[in-house]
């Protein structure tokens, strides 16, 4: 049966945390963590899930559980499946789908005509992940976006996410000098 779970970054199992944590960029912290274990595919077994939203990006992981005899033959519980990344910045919507089937679609720009889009199905992630995704992608595209004429307003809300911990020490100091530079 699948089950998925928020946890913190260090409740992960460790095959999956060591997977993410090669993601991350330096000074990178996780918003949110879900875990989702029990995933059974036809012909391929049952995997485990994880899935973590820092202040740039999304990071996705999977490994699959090995039967009793591959464990016997070689010592291992897990096969690591990979894990991939995308920035947040470049997440061009995020839809739910209606009716029985409520499943997350995260499309991704510069991925040719169609896009690229990232599948949570039915119970993969939970509402408060969907919406930290929703409101981290926002404040990513903030700072991507150039729309802002007024440098005043640009610098406090380049302020606003340094202090709330979306952006670091490093990354403030040099979008406030571009900022600033343009003046």
């Amino acid at each position: 049966m699948m089950q998925t779970v928020e946890c913190s970054f260090t409740q992960l199992q460790p095959a999956l945390g060591q997977q993410i944590a090669g993601q991350f960029s330096t000074g990178e912290q996780p918003l949110i963590c879900c875990e989702t274990r029990g995933i059974e595919e036809p012909y391929s077994g049952k995997f485990s899930d994880a899935y973590v939203i820092t202040q740039r990006q999304i990071i996705t992981a999977r490994i699959r559980h090995l039967g009793m005899m591959d464990n016997i033959f070689s010592g291992r519980q897990f096969d690591n499946w990979g894990s991939s990344s995308m920035y947040l910045a470049d997440i061009v919507s995020i839809n739910e789908s209606t009716g029985r089937q409520r499943d997350v679609y995260v499309s991704i720009k510069g991925h040719g005509e169609t896009g690229l889009y990232l599948k949570f199905e039915l119970g993969q992630v939970t509402q408060k992940f969907v919406a930290i995704l929703r409101d981290a992608t926002n404040r990513a595209r903030g700072m991507t976006s150039q729309t802002q004429a007024n440098p005043a307003d640009r610098l406090r809300e380049l302020a606003k996410l340094h202090q709330e911990g979306f952006i670091s020490d490093a990354e403030f100091e040099q979008k406030r000098k571009e900022i600033l530079g343009k003046l």
